[in-house]
């Protein structure tokens, strides 16, 4: 039986759940046997050596350490992967970070395979591996079933946390011309915070992995606002996938990933400053047969390129060429 040992940030982070846990499901129908350590524990690098010792692959989830324990990872075990989803390599607000520069080439270069989550990402590690394979954020689309018969009962929809409360202030502006043309109009915000001074009228509800489908569908068009700076280039465009897998039609900054994921005008809208966002809001809820159309064209593409159950085939795929079975 061969062995996978998935190292995360935590157990219960949306990096874990979107990048790593999806794959248990696939590795598990294959026979592999999977162990899974956190780094928000005490003694946990000791906990991960010990781990890796048993495995055939250690699979870094986004985590950058040092130069030492990765090479002591890789005398515990012959191979790592490293999976990204973030612009790791810089800080926050997008200026150079040296040190993180320098994990992430040493962690690129004694990968076997770097798991990419965007082709921003993959150009990145390109100068320091050869084996970089863009591997999409993904959802499992039996959790977003096919509804017709759902009631709009809002009519904008952004989900985040506090950590990207940020980004759904930049639609501020938008949001204030939209409220000119139809001040009826309310948004929900699926997250762990509130917005009080926000321009339109808000409802929010507390996400929670239970309710987010019903609270997305139930929403005409979801929203993703985002400035474009080196930093978020790095994004993977997760809630622009929920929203197309809702069958909700989609309107985002054009940039990042958004421009690979959005077709623009048939899934939904790529706009540019805040007359473009509040033109493009007016437009569709002004529209609701052509908010139809693109909500179905929008899933019809979630299918297609980011359904988690065809990712982890593609990814599984790749592990197991690394651990090729042995015949006695």
């Amino acid at each position: 039986m061969r062995r996978i040992l998935f190292v995360t940030k935590s157990l219960h982070d949306s990096a874990a759940r979107y990048r790593a846990q999806f794959l248990r499901e696939e590795l598990e129908r294959r026979g592999w046997e999977i162990a899974h350590a956190s780094c928000d524990q005490p003694m946990a690098r000791l906990r991960i050596l010990v781990s890796a010792l048993r495995a055939d692959i250690v699979f870094i989830q986004r985590k950058q350490f040092g130069a030492l324990f990765l090479r002591l990872l890789k005398a515990c075990c012959a191979h790592l992967t490293f999976d990204l989803d973030d612009a790791i390599f810089l800080r926050s607000n997008g200026r150079p970070a040296p040190r993180r520069a320098a994990r992430f080439a040493a962690v690129c270069r004694i990968s076997s395979r770097v798991f990419a989550g965007n082709s921003y990402l993959a150009e990145a590690a390109r100068p320091h591996t050869d084996k970089v394979l863009l591997a999409p954020t993904c959802v499992d689309m039996r959790r977003y079933p096919e509804r017709t018969d759902v009631q709009k009962t809002v009519e904008l929809v952004w989900i985040g946390s506090s950590s990207t409360r940020k980004y759904l202030l930049e639609a501020a502006p938008a949001l204030v011309m939209l409220k000119e043309k139809q001040p009826q109009t309310r948004l929900r915000i699926i997250a762990d915070f509130e917005w009080p001074e926000c321009p339109l009228s808000t409802e929010a509800v507390r996400w929670s992995e239970a309710g987010e489908v019903a609270a997305l569908q139930s929403a005409r068009i979801g929203i993703a606002p985002m400035p474009d700076n080196p930093w978020t280039r790095g994004k993977c465009g997760l809630k622009t996938i929920q929203y197309m897998a809702a069958g909700l039609p989609v309107i985002a900054d054009r940039c990042g990933a958004h421009v690979e994921i959005v077709e623009h005008g048939v899934s939904g809208m790529l706009v540019s400053g805040p007359q473009e966002w509040a033109d493009a809001l007016a437009e569709l809820l002004a529209d609701p047969e052509r908010c139809r159309q693109m909500g179905a064209a929008g899933r019809e593409r979630a299918n297609l390129h980011y359904a988690a159950g065809s990712m982890a085939g593609i990814i599984c795929d790749v592990l197991e060429s690394l651990t090729p079975p042995q015949h006695s």
